[in-house]
């Protein structure tokens, strides 16, 4: 959960002159499995008992989610490729039917309905306690999830980057939530790699607009075969609270004042990129 605001702290330390030392893993929170401990000895050396030692680590270095090898963080800085999403109205009926097309034409579109008293839950991703790789194929088979996926992959593709949603969303309510999910799908097994939620209240909801849809940064290698998805739904509990349609920001459980709302996503021009790992996000 606090990955995004440490890329952010290095962002800001190198603006201001800084050199930190900095080691992201395929670990979860407080949860390295003893990946960290020379390192974080040597810091403590160098800074509380005025040692040397920390210079002999690499200063910056992030591992892979797929392959578990370690790269420099310099290696991030370019934007990734990108994929355009089409449908023809039942990616969310058939988990098949929507498609991940790279550097492709997407379009048409679909309806997603949200039913607060049935939630599409959240699994794994950057919020829950099961954070890091987990199977969400069942998930992915729910009539209120809709899914979009790539062709399977000729050679490695590695992913390194910010991933951002950009389509064109409205509904019938004055609120709604959008929560994504990218995935490879492994030897028919749905394999969820980053989340994220975007959180709509008001009036404007009602009006056809493009809106962001921001997911956790990621570095991982698929292999050859393997297909990458991009899964949506309208809620992710509990990890966040379900959001009741009436322009509120309600905590807790789902209540008598929980609307359903159904979404309407525009596919024409909508497209999953890869943003740099140095970028800043706003």
């Amino acid at each position: 959960p606090h990955l995004g605001g440490v890329l952010d702290l290095r962002a800001r330390a190198h603006a201001a002159g800084g050199a930190p030392w900095l080691r992201i893993g395929a670990w979860t929170h407080l949860n390295w499995a003893g990946g960290l401990d020379r390192l974080q000895l040597a810091f403590f050396d160098r800074h509380l008992r005025d040692r040397e030692g920390l210079e002999a680590h690499p200063r910056e270095a992030l591992a892979d989610l797929g392959s578990g090898s370690w790269r420099g963080l310099a290696d991030g800085g370019s934007e990734g490729p990108r994929w355009a999403l089409r449908s023809d109205g039942l990616a969310a009926i058939d988990p098949g039917e929507g498609r991940l097309l790279l550097d492709g034409d997407g379009g048409g579109g679909l309806s997603l309905v949200h039913d607060p008293w049935r939630p599409a839950p959240g699994r794994g991703g950057h919020l829950g306690l099961d954070a890091g790789l987990v199977d969400r194929t069942d998930l992915d088979a729910r009539a209120d999830v809709a899914c979009f996926t790539a062709p399977p992959l000729a050679g490695p593709l590695q992913l390194v980057g910010r991933p951002e949603l950009e389509l064109e969303v409205s509904c019938d309510q004055d609120g709604f939530d959008l929560c994504g999910a990218l995935s490879v799908i492994r030897r028919g097994t749905v394999w969820q790699l980053s989340t994220g939620v975007l959180r709509s209240l008001g009036p404007h909801c009602r009006r056809r607009q493009r809106r962001r849809l921001r997911l956790q940064p990621l570095v991982t290698t698929l292999a050859a075969g393997e297909q990458l998805r991009l899964s949506l739904a309208a809620s992710a509990w509990p990890q966040v609270t379900v959001n009741p349609g009436s322009g509120e920001s309600l905590l807790g459980p789902v209540g008598p004042g929980h609307r359903v709302i159904t979404l309407e996503l525009q596919l024409n021009g909508a497209c999953l990129r890869l943003l740099p790992l140095d970028s800043r996000a706003d």
